[in-house]
This record gives C-alpha cells, structure tokens and sequence, in this order.
C-alpha cells in the first residue's frame, strides 16, 4: 500500500480504489484500467482520486461548520452580553420605580396622620371640657342657677373650634 502525506502532514493510508464504480475508468478497448496497468501508472484511479477529494471536501466542510458554530456562540455570547446590559438597567429602573411609590405612598400617609392629628387637636379638648359635666366634680358656675357659665364655656369651645379649624386651613391640613 502507497502512503500519501494528508492536509495535517502526516502518513495515511491510500484508499483502495473501488472498481465496481462508474468513475473507474475503461481503456479504449472496454478493458477495465488496473493501476499499474497503463502508461499513467502514476495517476491513482479517479475513484480513489475523487474519494479523497471528498475526504478533504468534508473536512473543508466540517472546518467551515465548526466555524460558524463559533460565530453564533461568539454572536449568542454577544447577545446574552448585551441583554445582560439592558436587564441590569431596567433592574435600576424598577428599583427607583419602587422607590418613588414608596415614597408617594409615605407622603400620602403623612398627609392623613396630619389630617387625623389636627381633628384630634380639636375633638380632645373638646371632649374634656364636656366630660367634666359628666363626671361628679364641681364645675365652674355650678353654684348659680343661670346658664351664663354654660354659654360662656360653650362660645369658648366654639371659638377655639373655628381657631383651630382656621390655623388647619392657613397649613392646608384641611
């Protein structure tokens, strides 16, 4: 067996020629051609020549498929990259996103405890001054028969009412 140097420089082996193939060529006078044989001796048989033309053809193609699987790893490495990118900013964004409703959320809170305290700085004291004719302690203008105490604690309250209800209104708490 002939050896012939491959595309990587090493010895194989010379495919053996398949002579029951269309491309094994005839002589002229319809005699199958032996290696050997004829004056191009040295010429391998086309079978054997295409054969290895194909060997190399494949590994051309497999060299040039190994290629572009490398590109659209390197491509998809790119694009997972980049997306990688785009996920870490919009993260950002929801983040502050959140942030701002929090915030909002917190200031619309305030505002009602704000609402709530200013009504509870006017309904406590009032609810004072008249818990204490309920209670059995002495209240001013008890001792007189006429209702000049109890108009005069009850115009009080009611000023201290539109006071209150007046400095809410000049912070726009109401």
């Amino acid at each position: 067996m002939n050896a012939f140097v491959g595309t990587q420089g090493m010895a194989a082996e010379r495919p053996v020629a398949n002579r029951s193939s269309p491309l094994w060529g005839r002589d002229s006078d319809s005699q199958p051609r032996r290696a050997g044989s004829s004056e191009h001796a040295w010429i391998a048989p086309a079978d054997a020549a295409v054969e290895i033309a194909l060997d190399q053809r494949k590994g051309q193609e497999t060299l040039l498929y190994l290629g572009d699987v490398l590109d659209h790893i390197v491509t998809m490495m790119q694009n997972a990259a980049h997306y990688d990118n785009i996920l870490g900013r919009a993260h950002v964004n929801y983040l502050a996103q959140i942030s701002i409703e929090l915030t909002e959320s917190s200031n619309r809170t305030n505002d009602v405890v704000a609402k709530l305290s200013a009504l509870a700085a006017i309904v406590v004291p009032l609810n004072f001054i008249t818990g204490m004719w309920g209670a059995n302690v002495k209240v001013p203008g008890q001792e007189y028969d006429d209702l000049h105490y109890f108009f005069t604690i009850l115009g009080m309250c009611l000023l201290y009412v539109v006071v209150a209800i007046a400095w809410a209104r000049y912070y726009k708490i109401f």
